[in-house]
């Protein structure tokens, strides 16, 4: 609400197209198009979708972690959750204040290795240590920001306004559309290897796809 509220006080120009039909699959097309035609987008794309594929399923198993390793309940869920939107709004704050950063694929790219080693943290601590994971609960709703933030301002500096919000429509929606992927394996693995087990796993997975993304995105830099 408070957010919606602020655009009161905001112009915001109309972009070319705006009022043109909306057609989806045309529009995913074309965004897809300017994808590829865009280098260093195509080098950070992958890695977007791939640290997707574990960030929501690791975010829903949060509770079941709490309760099964860290012997909690719902005060200490609430301490995550909690935490977890600090991360969030403190980095937002920061960025707002802050504005643009020069090495932004680099950030990208450390925010993603962050978000991975904070995941495997969670998972590696022992039961006593749930003051420490709230800390990686933090660095995790912050890295979570850092990335979004910088891609989807990239995307804006980088595209005409007519083509920016189809390209980031394909980026949302093929990361909404591997979400149930992710909570499938999740599902699955979490019994397997038990709920830590999979946030190491998945933490390991997601740290390698951040050095992959600067591997791939730092000569634009």
């Amino acid at each position: 609400l408070i957010a919606s509220l602020c655009l009161l006080f905001v112009s915001l120009p109309e972009a070319a197209g705006s009022r043109e039909k909306v057609q989806l699959i045309a529009d995913l097309r074309q965004g897809f198009a300017a994808v590829r035609n865009n280098k260093p987008l195509v080098a950070i794309s992958f890695p977007f979708v791939f640290a997707s594929l574990f960030l929501i399923p690791l975010s829903s198993l949060y509770p079941l972690l709490v309760y099964s390793h860290y012997m909690g309940g719902a005060a200490q869920n609430a301490l995550v959750e909690l935490l977890f939107s600090v991360g969030m709004f403190s980095v937002s704050l920061i960025m707002g204040i802050w504005g643009s950063c020069r090495r932004r694929f680099l950030m990208i790219s450390g925010s993603i290795f962050i978000l991975g080693m904070a995941s495997v943290g969670g998972g590696l601590l022992p039961a006593q240590g749930f003051p420490f994971f709230l800390l990686c609960v933090f660095l995790m709703g912050a890295a979570v920001t850092v990335f979004n933030v910088l891609i989807v301002t990239y995307v804006q500096e980088s595209t005409p306004p007519a083509m920016s919000g189809k390209i980031l429509s394909l980026l949302t929606a093929v990361g909404t559309w591997v979400t149930p992927v992710g909570m499938l394996l999740a599902g699955v693995l979490s019994e397997r290897i038990s709920v830590a087990g999979l946030f190491i796993g998945a933490g390991l997975l997601i740290a390698a796809d951040g050095i992959l993304c600067w591997l791939r995105s730092k000569k634009y830099d």
